[in-house]
């Protein structure tokens, strides 16, 4: 099993929502029950969930900020092409845990016409 990166990294922070930002913030307080380590997530094909990825020059930083951009949560999904994996948009480098995505909001803005 591969060493964590960063284990005194405390992944309950989360990076900021846009690049304008510095720093990070606190995530809501059920958010710490729902990530695990991504080598004890159950496989399930087409999933999608949130995957914490960390880029390998992530171990340079040298303040929270510069860290943020080098690590962050993606939405990922397990392929079974080619052998299998995961796959996401965004930053490159090593899934390191694995959330399960919040639920769709019952209120929506738009109505959908029947």
């Amino acid at each position: 099993m591969p060493k964590p990166l960063f284990p005194d990294r405390d992944l309950r922070r989360v990076t900021p929502p846009n690049e304008g930002t510095s720093g990070t913030r606190e995530a809501p307080p059920e958010f710490h029950e729902r990530y695990m380590r991504v080598q004890d997530w159950p496989i399930v094909i087409g999933e999608q969930v949130l995957l914490f990825v960390v880029h390998k020059n992530a171990q340079f930083a040298k303040t929270e900020a510069e860290l943020a951009n080098w690590q962050c949560w993606v939405i990922a999904e397990w392929t079974g092409f080619n052998g299998g994996g995961w796959t996401w948009e965004g930053i490159m480098g090593r899934p390191t845990h694995v959330a399960s995505l919040p639920p769709t909001p019952t209120e929506h803005r738009f109505k959908v016409e029947k």
